[in-house]
């Protein structure tokens, strides 16, 4: 094949580069908390920055399995609320989140990361200001209409919610009834000897019946099961 002398020759280093980035040039800055993580930094990727091609992540996809997820048009350093943890995110242009990277014992780890996957990304640092207080009232509004019915819960605080007829019940709230129903059953219980009877009767394993061999030991004479009687042995 012959060589063009205009074009740049790539080297090994080049091959690995991709094209810039083309990024929409209207992405608004992110809200203050993305999942339940506040941001402290963002980076929207413009054509300054170049991506390597080493990414950390990979997604999962129906026809292709495990595949790369590839260059992604914005970034955000976040903290989250519970662990106090930093994070790395990869989002879309609507600040969705695409991938989620590892943990950071600081900021400037998490900017060092990223600029081995952007080259040229450590100059698109945003500071988000968002304080603590302004995560928090935000986090507030945005589950004001998924709170928990009876304790006021939010889901990112708790582990299940179930939902029925514009009611919701956290199953903090669940595990706290069940244990109520417990304590009120076993005290009618106690008042009422017949019910307490019953319910430790149910509460013990069932033996299967055990029948009669038909045989007493030796020198103790035979037992006859339809009688229910005993006669003495007489001897061999």
């Amino acid at each position: 094949m012959a060589h063009d002398p205009g074009r740049r020759p790539r080297t090994a280093f080049s091959r690995r580069l991709a094209p810039p980035i083309e990024c929409a040039p209207m992405i608004k800055k992110p809200p203050p908390l993305l999942g339940d993580t506040r941001v402290l930094e963002y980076a929207i990727i413009d054509e300054s920055v170049t991506y390597s091609g080493d990414s950390p992540l990979f997604v999962a996809t129906v026809s292709e399995g495990l595949k790369e997820l590839g260059p992604v048009p914005c970034l955000a350093i976040t903290q989250d609320l519970k662990t106090t943890e930093i994070r790395l995110l990869y989002c879309d242009q609507e600040w969705d989140l695409l991938g989620l990277g590892g943990r950071y014992q600081s900021v400037e780890q998490a900017k060092a990361r990223a600029q081995r996957s952007y080259h040229g990304v450590s100059s698109r640092w945003i500071d988000a200001k968002i304080t603590e207080e302004e995560a928090s009232k935000f986090r507030n509004e945005v589950w004001s209409d998924n709170r928990c019915s009876f304790c006021e819960r939010i889901p990112p605080d708790a582990d299940m919610m179930i939902e029925r007829k514009g009611a919701r019940i956290c199953d903090s709230c669940i595990e706290e009834f069940q244990k109520m129903l417990q304590e009120q059953r076993a005290s009618k219980a106690v008042k009422n000897p017949c019910r307490l009877v019953r319910a430790v009767l149910a509460r013990r394993p069932r033996l299967a019946p055990s029948r009669p061999s038909g045989r007493w030991p030796a020198g103790r004479g035979t037992y006859s099961g339809q009688s229910g009687t005993t006669r003495p042995d007489r001897g061999v």
